[in-house]
């Protein structure tokens, strides 16, 4: 019996020694690789990580040296789990106003002044044109104006008529048509 527990003490001894070794031959487990593509900027750069996380985490990384602007774009969205071979755009976007100024054509206005001669003509008050100032808001993304809304719009200065007078038209004497004198008409009916 003795012999049978010292056989058995050599086996279990002899097992845990085959486990210890063929726990210490096996390879030991490579950490994950994730490769993610960066594309901001004009260039396009790779980083590989080690564990998962989140765009936006990523993006916070010193070693990626990414600084975002408030309006800048970023496709896939922040919060999107990163997964191995991912491509993240950065679209650059600023804001300016611009403002341009357009002429308001003056209008033409005419009035009759019997103090002129038939078919004469006076220009009493020249026109001028106006000035409207016309104000957009244009948005840039990675250098290239993609939208332009306008905010506001100025008159500069208001467009002033052009007043013309005209003296009446010529009038008809129907008493010459007719082979009637002014003095004989009156000397007929009186």
């Amino acid at each position: 019996m003795r012999l049978q527990t010292m056989g058995t003490i050599r086996t279990g001894v002899w097992m845990t020694l085959v486990l210890v070794f063929l726990c210490a031959c096996r390879p030991t487990p490579t950490e994950q690789q994730i490769r993610v593509t960066v594309i901001a900027d004009g260039r396009e750069r790779t980083f590989i990580i080690t564990s998962p996380t989140t765009v936006e985490e990523f993006l916070r990384n010193p070693k990626v040296d990414i600084q975002l602007g408030e309006l800048d774009r970023i496709n896939p969205q922040p919060f999107t789990q990163i997964t191995d071979g991912i491509e993240i755009r950065i679209a650059r976007v600023s804001e300016q106003n611009e403002c341009v100024q357009s002429e308001i054509p003056f209008k033409q206005t005419t009035a009759l002044n019997e103090g002129l001669q038939p078919g004469e003509q006076r220009v009493v008050q020249a026109g001028q044109n106006g000035i409207l100032e016309i104000c957009y808001r244009v948005t840039i993304v990675d250098g290239t104006p993609t939208d332009r809304v306008e905010v506001g719009r100025t008159e500069i200065r208001a467009a002033q008529d052009e007043i013309i007078y005209t003296g009446p038209q010529e009038v008809l004497n129907l008493f010459q048509s007719r082979g009637l004198s002014l003095t004989s008409a009156m000397e007929t009916s009186g």
